[in-house]
């Protein structure tokens, strides 16, 4: 099967910030060393991670906690424990390519991996959040934590999420080399020389992304038209019929 990790670039190639200058590390990083970051719980865009099973624990406040909608700080040390790896498994979602690949300044690295139960799990997605469990012990507690990150409002429907979830330190999903299949280069991408240069080296297949002048839907394509070529910071892009 095969799934999909989006990532941003920076629009433009100079003055760039901290962060832009780490978005271009960590793609080289994908590309130069086979892993893939596991971010922490807490650094997830959506507020609800983890927060699928409500969890009340019989202990001082956790009456004031759960007023506010808040899980307690006990239960969020618990969470934040934990480590995701997000995936998709589609690869032309517009939406995507606007949040995670910086309007298609960024790229979207395929892969084809195995999906085994405990590695890369699909992520299911519910209209409310289930009945709370009171005062779990530590080991159900760790099954309704992981359980919750596998769970996320329809409101996310559109991502096709899988993922992986880890209760480690280890801050990299390891792939092997064979499983990066393909990579797809936006099509205002500022650094497709080098994403090009990179891929080539390693024997990795490089699509484009354009856009219908007649539809919604994006075209993935493995060669750039004619009136389509490679500048040198960008892609010269005319609207593809």
């Amino acid at each position: 099967m095969k799934l999909y990790k989006y990532k941003s670039l920076p629009y433009r190639k100079d003055k760039l910030s901290k962060e832009e200058q780490k978005q271009i590390e960590y793609c080289k990083d994908i590309l130069l060393n086979n892993r893939l970051f596991m971010a922490p719980r807490e650094s997830l865009n959506d507020p609800f991670e983890g927060m699928a099973y409500p969890i009340h624990l019989g202990i001082c406040g956790a009456g004031s906690w759960e007023a506010l909608g808040l899980p307690h700080p006990v239960v969020m040390d618990y969470m934040n424990q934990y480590r995701v790896l997000s995936l998709s498994s589609d690869p032309k979602s517009p939406v995507m390519w606007a949040h995670y690949a910086n309007n298609y300044c960024g790229v979207c690295f395929e892969f084809e991996m195995d999906i085994l139960p405990k590695k890369i799990q699909r992520v299911s997605y519910i209209e409310h959040q289930n009945d709370m469990i009171f005062d779990p012990n530590e080991e159900t507690l760790y099954k309704a934590i992981k359980s919750s990150l596998l769970c996320k409002s329809q409101n996310w429907a559109y991502e096709k999420e899988y993922r992986v979830i880890s209760k480690t330190d280890e801050e990299y999903f390891e792939f092997k080399e064979s499983e990066l299949t393909g990579i797809i280069i936006g099509h205002r991408s500022a650094y497709a020389n080098e994403l090009i240069e990179l891929a080539n080296e390693k024997r990795i297949p490089v699509f484009y992304t354009l856009t219908s002048t007649q539809n919604y839907d994006i075209n993935i394509i493995n060669k750039l038209p004619n009136d389509l070529i490679i500048g040198e910071d960008t892609i010269d892009y005319i609207q593809y019929r």
